[in-house]
């Protein structure tokens, strides 16, 4: 995929880091607006990016928030990797807040 095709579209990666680093900072900072953005972007992941009738999500997406033609799942740089670290970091931070730590 090209430099100028990419422009524009919803990838994988940033979408799984945004869960990440809002869990973190309501973790850290105990702010509701960073809980806010990581209710509001895993709503939006799960209804963009997850393909509940095949699994697993969708590598990009555009603009108006379906998959790219044709749609990518897997790539060179996509892999079973960041979507089950992504559940399981977030799981152990979320069982956490849970827990009062």
């Amino acid at each position: 995929m090209d430099v100028a095709r990419m422009r524009g579209q919803r990838r994988w990666l940033s979408e799984k880091l945004d869960r990440i680093s809002s869990l973190m900072l309501y973790r850290d900072a105990r702010e509701e607006k960073y809980l806010d953005w990581f209710e509001k972007t895993l709503d939006y992941c799960k209804e963009h990016f997850s393909d509940p009738a095949y699994g697993e999500w969708y590598g990009y997406l555009r603009r108006d928030g379906k998959p790219t033609e044709p749609p990518c799942k897997g790539s060179t740089f996509k892999g079973p990797f960041h979507l089950p670290r992504m559940l399981t970091m977030c799981e152990r931070m979320l069982d956490g807040l849970l827990d009062g730590q």
